[in-house]
């Protein structure tokens, strides 16, 4: 039976009224004996490895170990929790399979997986979370909605657009020597056409988020939709950037990290009423190692925010004690 007579058998009402005919057989892909490395690209870039990946490394650039701790939750509701969710409809035979490889099943599976990353979203905003973390899950907040929406017309590559953001992200918060991963983001993608889990127009849809910030990446694309994807994340990229130039965007604003172990950084912070940033932060691990450092907001007419944090030193005070927010703000200097 041709594909279109069998999607419009399993949707028909008598379809549904016999015992195992409403649902579709699970495209066929490529044995993994015949296709290793392409099956090992596959499994490692699927999205949740990005996220499980990147989350926690935001966090550690935005605000040390407990920066990792708040990536660490942003993970559970953007990786974890997605996949206990497919696989649960999996096991319930809601869909074929974890990677819910049928259009129709994706639009079935959207809703649970949008419920938990939402969720995460929300509750990171409520409670303060980095703003890197708040970021990077308001991201995929959009990127998930955008595919959603192309879906009800045409499959499109979930990995390439997670390894294409995350990729996109990467390069705009450490800078563009990242782009060295780019060849890893089109293997991705050419291992799902490999599989015959994609064709290789729906894999250079996927890579639309990231079109700007990686330029070697030249797949074949398909108008429909693209668009409204792309202009979903190209805003949310150009806050970043604005950000990261000094410019305050809804009180929030990147300030330049002077001295110390994040020497050259740019930490983006909320302005209080009287548009001032936090008069002190302290961050420790990765690069600053176990000590804990201590930076100091000093103003400075040379930094395109008018605001430096200036390392005065290791913060000599006891776990327990916590200067990452202070209530006192810092006095403007003449």
């Amino acid at each position: 039976m041709p594909d279109d007579e069998a999607v419009a058998w399993a949707a028909s009402p008598v379809a549904a009224a016999l015992p195992g005919q409403g649902r579709l057989a699970v495209p066929e892909v490529v044995p993994r004996a015949e296709a290793r490395w392409a099956w090992l690209l596959s499994d490692g870039g699927e999205p949740r490895n990005w996220m499980l990946l990147l989350a926690p490394l935001l966090g550690w650039h935005g605000d040390g170990w407990v920066g990792i701790g708040w990536g660490a939750v942003a993970a559970a509701f953007t990786g974890v929790l997605p996949t206990v969710i497919l696989r649960f409809g999996e096991r319930r035979q809601y869909w074929g399979d974890r990677h819910v490889r049928r259009r129709q099943d994706r639009i079935v599976a959207a809703p649970g997986v949008m419920a938990s990353v939402i969720t995460g979203t929300a509750l990171l905003h409520g409670f303060g979370a980095p703003v890197e973390v708040t970021a990077l899950v308001t991201a995929m907040v959009a990127v998930l909605l955008a595919l959603l929406v192309v879906t009800f017309f045409w499959k499109v590559s979930v990995h390439s657009a997670v390894a294409s953001g995350a990729l996109t992200i990467l390069v705009t918060v450490f800078g563009p020597w990242l782009l060295v991963l780019a060849p890893v983001v089109l293997l991705i993608g050419c291992s799902r056409v490999r599989l015959r889990c994609h064709t290789a127009g729906q894999v250079g849809l996927g890579l639309q988020p990231g079109r700007h910030e990686v330029s070697t990446l030249s797949l074949p694309t398909c108008p429909c939709s693209a668009g409204s994807m792309a202009a979903e994340e190209s805003e949310h990229m150009q806050l970043i950037h604005r950000w990261l130039a000094g410019e305050v965007v809804n009180n929030n604003v990147g300030i330049k990290v002077v001295g110390g172990p994040s020497n050259g950084r740019t930490k983006i912070v909320k302005l209080g009423s009287d548009g001032t940033p936090p008069a002190r932060f302290r961050t420790s691990g990765g690069r600053a190692g176990p000590d804990r450092h201590l930076y100091e907001a000093v103003r400075s007419t040379n930094a395109p925010a008018g605001w430096v944090y200036s390392h005065i030193g290791i913060d000599p005070t006891p776990e327990t004690e916590t200067t990452h927010r202070l209530e006192q703000r810092p006095n403007p200097l003449d």
